[in-house]
């Protein structure tokens, strides 16, 4: 059964930013060039190196002192911040509330005067909904070829490294959206009503448009904060990228025993052919070399460079 962060992560990927996480990260731990696997409660477990440093591709100093190849097309793009409102996902459903008819339908805890009222409730299965404090600012780096040449170069080292990876995947962070502060909401088989109001005097039908205050009824459970308290940090709540599968085919059978091996599945990600989101790479287990078919996921923005950019209008799903 999967657990309540991993169905929330997936779940929340039906919005365009990536993967949610259901414990918000620091941004002095998790930024674009992150290197790392996913775990099954939906947390990013980094790759850290022999002298305990995190593998970020922006940092040549780290990868060179864990024998992995430079990463020489690390290009940062400008730092954007924007407002959203309530991220939902799951079998929630968002109604709002009148107010004209009677402050009575304002429960404790939310203030009278405030400008709109949402209830959000579902019927059982899972359900989840994430407040964020405005601005969130997305940070990213160009491109996504380079990332996956890179990924071919250093598979085998990275598999010799981490063996996590190798159930795991690896993870390599292009875009992350964070907050000074943030609440979510998630449960799952039960029915579940709660209430929202927001300060705003202007918001919009389906998914809250911008507002930097909120209030939580009083005695709703199920709320978790989170707030950065350093200075220069954030909280992640999305973070886009690649994802990369490795499936193992093959042994590699000695040359006389060559005609004697299965059919290895053709690699699509050739030296030729950069674009492509597959390749092979060797394996080194305790039962000796493997052929590894590796596949390429992106979830997220994967923004080309500049002057590169065909249909690829950014959107926001206020």
């Amino acid at each position: 059964m999967s657990t309540i962060g991993a169905l929330y992560q997936q779940s929340m990927l039906k919005h365009p930013y990536g993967y949610a996480l259901y414990e918000p990260e620091s941004t002095k731990t998790l930024k674009p060039g992150s290197c790392g696997y996913l775990t099954e409660l939906g947390q990013l477990t980094p790759l850290i190196g022999e002298d305990q440093a995190l593998i970020n591709l922006g940092d040549a100093s780290s990868l060179s002192r864990n024998g992995l190849t430079p990463f020489e097309q690390f290009y940062r793009g400008p730092t954007d911040k924007r407002a959203w409102g309530p991220k939902i996902c799951g079998q929630v459903k968002q109604r709002k509330v009148e107010l004209d008819i009677g402050a009575g339908l304002i429960p404790a805890g939310i203030p009278a005067d405030v400008g709109a009222l949402y209830r959000y409730s579902n019927e059982g299965g899972f359900g989840a909904i994430l407040m964020t404090q405005s601005p969130v600012t997305k940070e990213f780096v160009y491109g996504a070829t380079a990332f996956r040449v890179w990924c071919k170069e250093n598979s085998r080292t990275i598999l010799r490294r981490w063996p996590d990876v190798r159930e795991r995947g690896l993870v390599i962070v292009t875009s992350t959206y964070a907050t000074d502060f943030a609440m979510l909401n998630a449960w799952t088989d039960t029915a579940k009503e709660f209430s929202v109001g927001f300060r705003a005097g202007v918001v919009g039908i389906g998914e809250l448009g911008p507002s930097c205050t909120w209030y939580t009824a009083k005695g709703e459970s199920g709320w978790v904060s989170v707030a950065a308290g350093e200075v220069d940090e954030k909280k992640v709540v999305f973070f886009g990228g690649l994802c990369f599968r490795y499936r193992r085919m093959g042994a590699i059978l000695p040359s006389s025993h060559a005609f004697s091996a299965f059919p290895v599945e053709k690699a699509k990600f050739r030296a030729g052919d950069p674009y492509a989101k597959e390749f092979q790479t060797v394996d080194e287990g305790e039962d000796g070399l493997y052929e590894v078919m590796v596949t390429a996921e992106e979830h997220g923005e994967m923004i080309d460079l500049p002057g590169n950019e065909e249909g690829n209008d950014e959107y926001d799903d206020f």
